[in-house]
């Protein structure tokens, strides 16, 4: 294969498919699985003496060395149908693979698949009520094509555990042969789970995402086309430098009945094309520059968004080149700013439809990401449509995300109540919490033989990679024992560490120029400022509008906490600076945070696409 194919572009604005992420989860996902297999492996093989061949009984302890293969395999078999496969006896193929913990991403590439498709034929004049995406999954002809794909996932993730062991198999009994000990058996089964397993799953994961959300578009085209919509599918490639001669060809052969279309996406492992279609012509007249951008795959620019927007073009200062499309699309349909304002911080004047940027410098990241802040809180109010801000939608999964970061963080902030015999007990099992799984995560980079690599454990650890951690925590070096420090915390999700410790480890003060103000900020807006990181607004902050939120009718009770307006608002501001972000790894780590949050916002802004 070229090696154009082998590269993987991580400016989501240049992937047709807007599955970056979600692809990057699920390969996380699934890497994650295999390597809880080599650390079991390691612990049973090595430190356990698993096979009695120093002065242990192990497990699989037996006379001859048929027998102790036999006796591994059973018990590998067994710990890939628990923490892989999750078979159940007597369970269908396609009842394991509805149920496996891989079709929440093939079922979340499907759908987003759908909703795209949909967006694109808007764009080119075909009426598509958003019901019409909503229900999909109501709808016989998705659920059955959905099962499938399912199944397929489920069926592929089989296929490697068997290769796996057959070279596991081979490489054991060629071990115990050669008279090797346990250390060394030990590393030569867990670089086979390595080099197989985890190499052939993350493939697995890109391949069946870009599959699933291929064929759901093609598949929603040719259910609309029954409803009168006659549609062909045209090929669109991501466009950059990392697109392979063999994607470029096939685009350059279009259109495509759907018929011929059927099968053709994923062109290889690493690919990132879509389909988009092709509406004959209505009486409605050219579309707009945007949408036919839009309609033919390629993303729509800031510039095309803020055409008729002449203050907030001005004003911006490229803060919006690395805006998803759906962003990018409110926004078009946004009015613009009334005003600008001078001498003041930077705020929004909501009432009056001003903003001011304060004293930041025009173009410079600060600048940007204050911006885009500011302007969240235009497009929500004007979401609202005069009845206040339309994020308070999201009360409830603020509430629900937060209390589970609550729950989990590591050590104490700002008006903690350090008195508080139950807070200091529940910091204190976080704390031992936390250090397990600083231990679990240098076991298993030990397990795949990078512990003293940061890189590897990054690249391999997380979805974010060595340079999306880098770029989150504005360093140029991350030493292997931070590296791991940030593995535990991202599994824990711990705010303590990744947001207020591990910034001082490597030395950054967090200000406007970093991603991890914003994420403070919402965290304190989610306490109504009774618990603060480091930026916010301050418990005054949310009391002095307490009374006007519970006016317009936007406070409500969850527990023990009161919600409201203003701090919904200050959540959906920063999570809109996140998600129009140019750095992936910045709304990575926020929707890593506040899924819930994060994904009715989406709704909210009519997206659901990728960040």
């Amino acid at each position: 294969m070229c090696e154009a194919c082998l590269k993987v572009n991580a400016a989501h604005r240049y992937d047709p498919t807007r599955t970056t992420t979600l692809r990057r989860q699920f390969e996380a996902a699934a890497a994650r699985r295999f390597r809880n297999l080599a650390a079991k492996i390691r612990e049973e093989v090595d430190r356990q003496d698993g096979f009695g061949l120093k002065t242990n009984r192990g497990r699989f302890d037996q006379p001859r060395s048929d027998q102790k293969v036999a006796a591994f395999m059973d018990w590998l078999q067994q710990q890939q149908d628990a923490g892989i496969l999750e078979v159940r006896r007597g369970e269908r193929l396609d009842g394991a693979g509805s149920r496996s913990w891989a079709s929440l991403y093939v079922r979340n590439a499907y759908q987003k698949g759908i909703a795209q498709a949909a967006s694109r034929m808007r764009a080119q004049g075909a009426p598509v009520a958003p019901e019409w995406v909503e229900k999909a999954f109501t709808r016989p002809f998705h659920v059955d094509r959905v099962a499938l794909a399912y199944t397929r996932a489920y069926s592929d993730l089989r296929g490697i555990t068997d290769a796996m062991d057959q070279q596991i198999s081979r490489t054991l009994a060629e071990g115990l042969s050669q008279g090797l000990g346990p250390r060394e058996i030990s590393r030569a089964l867990t670089d086979r789970v390595h080099k197989i397993g985890i190499t052939r799953a993350r493939m697995m994961a890109r391949t069946e995402v870009i599959r699933a959300h291929a064929d759901a578009s093609l598949n929603a085209y040719q259910e609309a086309g029954v409803s009168g919509v006659a549609i062909e599918a045209e090929f669109a490639t991501a466009g950059d430098n990392a697109v392979c001669p063999q994607c470029e060809a096939l685009a350059r052969g279009g259109p495509y009945t759907l018929d011929k279309a059927r099968g053709l996406i994923p062109v290889h492992p690493n690919c990132r094309c879509a389909w988009v279609p092709i509406v004959p012509r209505t009486r409605r007249g050219e579309t707009s520059a945007a949408a036919q951008a839009a309609a033919q795959g390629r993303p729509m620019t800031a510039a095309q968004a803020m055409q008729a927007m002449p203050v907030a073009r001005a004003n911006s200062h490229n803060a919006f080149d690395g805006t998803p499309e759906p962003a990018l699309r409110v926004i078009q349909k946004t009015p613009d700013l009334k005003g600008m304002v001078k001498g003041k911080p930077g705020a929004y004047m909501d009432h009056e439809g001003r903003m001011s940027m304060g004293k930041h410098t025009p173009g410079t990241v600060a600048y940007k990401r204050t911006f885009r802040h500011e302007f969240g809180h235009h497009i929500d109010r004007n979401l609202g449509d005069g009845r206040g801000f339309a994020s308070f939608a999201a009360v409830d999964e603020l509430a629900a995300d937060n209390k589970a970061l609550e729950t989990a963080r590591s050590g104490m902030f700002r008006n903690d109540r350090a008195g508080s015999t139950a807070l200091r007990k529940t910091i204190a099992k976080n704390e031992a919490a936390a250090e397990q799984e600083f231990r679990r995560a240098i076991l298993a980079a030990d397990a795949g033989g990078y512990v003293t690599d940061a890189k590897r454990i990054l690249d391999e650890m997380t979805p974010l990679g060595e340079d999306g951690v880098k770029a989150l925590y504005g360093v140029n070096e991350i030493r292997p024992t931070d590296a791991i420090a940030f593995v535990a915390a991202w599994n824990r999700k711990d705010v303590y560490q990744l947001l207020h410790d591990l910034p001082s480890r490597f030395g950054r003060r967090v200000l406007h120029d970093s991603p991890l103000a914003g994420m403070q900020d919402v965290f304190e807006a989610g306490t109504a400022g009774k618990i603060r990181i480091a930026f916010g607004h301050g418990e005054g902050y949310y009391k002095t509008r307490l009374a006007y939120d519970r006016h317009i009718g936007a406070a409500k009770k969850i527990g023990a906490r009161t919600f409201t307006g203003s701090q919904l608002a200050e959540a959906f501001a920063n999570w809109f600076e996140a998600y129009g972000s140019e750095t992936l790894a910045d709304y990575q780590t926020f929707k890593h945070l506040w899924p819930s949050m994060s994904q009715r916002f989406e709704e909210i802004i009519g997206g659901g696409e990728d960040g």
